[in-house]
């Protein structure tokens, strides 16, 4: 992983998923000087699961979407 890694979004549910390796890659992509952002549920928000961003009956899902195309947005620019 190098500094010209592609800018990330990097989301995940909190029942059993990955969020401690994402967690670890965002935080080696930001040690790289990688334009990263991310967005994460505490335990105390409730179950969600793995690719909840899909179900757009939940506001968790919609609140990603909202995110995720702010953050292409800036990135665009940037590009």
């Amino acid at each position: 992983m190098t500094p010209d890694y592609p800018a990330a979004f990097i989301t995940d549910g909190n029942d059993g998923s990955f969020e401690p390796d994402a967690k670890k890659l965002e935080a080696k992509l930001k040690e790289k000087g990688v334009h990263t952002d991310s967005l994460y549920y505490p335990a105390e928000h409730g179950k969600i699961g793995h690719e909840y961003q899909f179900d757009f009956s939940i506001p968790e899902s919609m609140e990603t979407y909202h995110r995720t195309l702010a953050f292409l947005a800036k990135v665009g620019k940037n590009e």
